[in-house]
């Protein structure tokens, strides 16, 4: 999940540069995802014991993963837990997006999944 992590991150990195905010969008909050699984996995949690709705992490995206439950969001760290209950985390990222008519996601919104996804990716992976 760290290689997965840093590679979606480094490919959202490059897209952004060359403005191409649909797929910089969609790799950032898929980054997000796997530090997000990563620290589970490192914590102890194994991704199949978390549920939403009845179905297990390993299979859940974002905004879905904000949900994870509360013991088991404290159990990662205060930071990470701080950070997944904020309302403005990755609002407005879905997995569908990926699925999205180009020009979907304006800069200013993948401006603002960038410096979350940063924050959240050095909060997980100092784990």
């Amino acid at each position: 999940m760290r290689a997965a992590t840093t590679r979606h991150y480094s490919d959202a990195e490059s897209l952004f540069a060359n403005n191409r905010y649909d797929n910089a969008g969609y790799h950032y909050g898929f980054s997000a995802e796997c530090a997000l699984k990563g620290v589970m996995e490192r914590v102890g949690i194994t991704i199949d014991e978390v549920e939403v709705n009845g179905r297990t992490a390993y299979y859940l995206h974002f905004p879905e993963l904000r949900r994870i439950p509360t013991q088991q969001a404290g159990r990662l760290s205060q930071s990470i837990a701080a950070l997944l209950g904020r309302a403005q985390f990755l609002e407005e990222w879905h997995i569908k997006m990926r699925y999205a008519p180009d020009r979907s996601i304006s800069k200013s919104r993948c401006e603002i999944w960038r410096a979350q996804v940063e924050d959240f990716n050095n909060s997980c992976m100092g784990i």
